[in-house]
């Protein structure tokens, strides 16, 4: 899988998982999609 991009908390208005990350990927031969939420 390739990484696609990364969604993160901006300022104190929008907070995942308290204060985390959600990584993206994507697999371009099947089209299958996998997120990883890592928070801190």
């Amino acid at each position: 899988m390739t990484f696609y991009g990364q969604l993160d908390s901006i300022n104190d208005d929008f907070i995942i998982g308290d204060c985390g990350m959600i990584y993206v990927f994507v697999c371009f031969e099947c089209l299958e999609t996998k997120s990883v939420l890592q928070s801190y």
